[in-house]
C-alpha cells in the first residue's frame, strides 16, 4: 500500500512538472508571435526625380529612363519640364 502511495505522488509530481514545462513553452511562443516580423535585408529607399522625396523602392514608379518617381503625376511632369 505504501508503494502505491509513493507511485501516485511521483506520478502527480511528473504531471505537474510537464504542465509547467508546456505552459512556459506556450508563453515563450506567444511572446514571439506578438513581436513584429522583421526582414533581414532592409528595403532600398530611392529619391523621386521630380520632387526629391524619398520613398521605398517597392512603392516607386519607374520610368524608361531609369529614373524613379513617387507618383504617376510626377513622372508625367518630369517629362514636360
Amino acid at each position: 500500500m505504501r508503494l502505491l502511495l509513493w507511485a501516485v505522488i511521483v506520478l502527480i509530481a511528473v504531471m505537474w512538472l510537464l504542465h509547467i514545462k508546456k505552459s512556459s513553452i506556450r508563453r515563450r511562443d506567444g511572446d514571439l508571435a506578438n513581436q513584429p516580423k522583421t526582414n533581414d535585408a532592409p528595403e532600398a529607399i530611392i529619391r523621386c526625380a521630380q520632387c526629391g522625396t524619398y520613398i521605398p523602392a517597392s512603392e516607386s514608379i519607374p520610368a524608361q529612363s531609369g529614373l524613379a518617381f513617387c507618383s504617376e503625376e510626377h513622372r508625367l511632369q518630369y517629362g514636360r519640364s
